[in-house]
């Protein structure tokens, strides 16, 4: 996968183009990472489960006006050390498309502080991953069929030295993980249009979009754009 990283920074000045300051940009809280890249260390462990985890606090925003965005990992599979082949279903704009693709791990690194807010005192060895996704659309030839960018997952190891979903930060009000912070992919020439979605809060969303003390919940100034009624059960069948 081509590095994305050039992509992202001019999605960013996109961004910033429209006059808009960005929340939830910060994963870890403010904490810091440590040491070198432990990508090899955790060759033999599983994400699928954390990649999964409980979609029913997940929540996405598409385009600048934050339209509701919907997607559900239907399988994940590990096809090596660092690389996960996933498919599903995403509803942007009120259409249900499948997709198929990629999320590739590039680095993990140590959080510095060890100690959760939630449970002082409590020693974890406490993770970040980060990797690059791709999600190609594979049901239809309307535009825009791709949706590329990166892929952030607090965890921690456990006592048997398994990869556990990191919810220690859970009660604190800033708290999100699993975040994706991607755009579609524009055709030669065309805008690429953010889309961003995780656990429990959008990251890198317009600050005057989530308005939620504890807890998301949309402003009023968006709410026309698909946050007025709630999502059909199950709306990828």
């Amino acid at each position: 996968m081509k590095n994305l990283t050039p992509l992202l920074l001019f999605l960013a000045s996109t961004l910033l183009g429209h006059g808009q300051s960005l929340c939830h940009t910060d994963i870890l809280l403010g904490e810091q990472l440590e040491g070198p890249n432990r990508l090899k260390q955790f060759r033999q462990a599983d994400f699928s489960a954390l990649i999964l985890s409980d979609d029913s606090m997940r929540v996405g925003a598409s385009g600048d006006n934050h339209s509701r965005f919907l997607i559900k990992f239907l399988w994940i599979g590990r096809k090596d050390g660092s690389t996960y082949n996933v498919r599903g279903k995403w509803q942007a704009e009120g259409k249900v498309s499948s997709f198929m693709g990629v999320i590739r791990f590039e680095k993990i690194c140590k959080v510095a502080e060890q100690s959760s807010q939630s449970y002082p005192g409590t020693a974890k060895s406490r993770f970040l991953g980060i990797a690059s996704f791709l999600f190609v659309k594979s049901d239809d030839d309307t535009k825009p069929k791709k949706l590329s960018g990166t892929y952030k997952i607090r965890f921690y190891q456990n006592e048997d030295q398994a990869v556990v979903y990191d919810d220690l930060d859970l009660d604190d009000d800033g708290y999100f993980n699993n975040a994706y912070v991607g755009f579609w992919v524009a055709p030669k020439g065309g805008t690429s249009i953010q889309c961003n979605w995780g656990d429990y809060r959008v990251p890198n969303s317009y600050c005057d979009f989530d308005d939620g003390a504890g807890e998301f919940h949309v402003s009023e100034t968006y709410r026309q754009y698909g946050w007025w009624v709630k999502p059909k059960r199950n709306w990828w069948e």
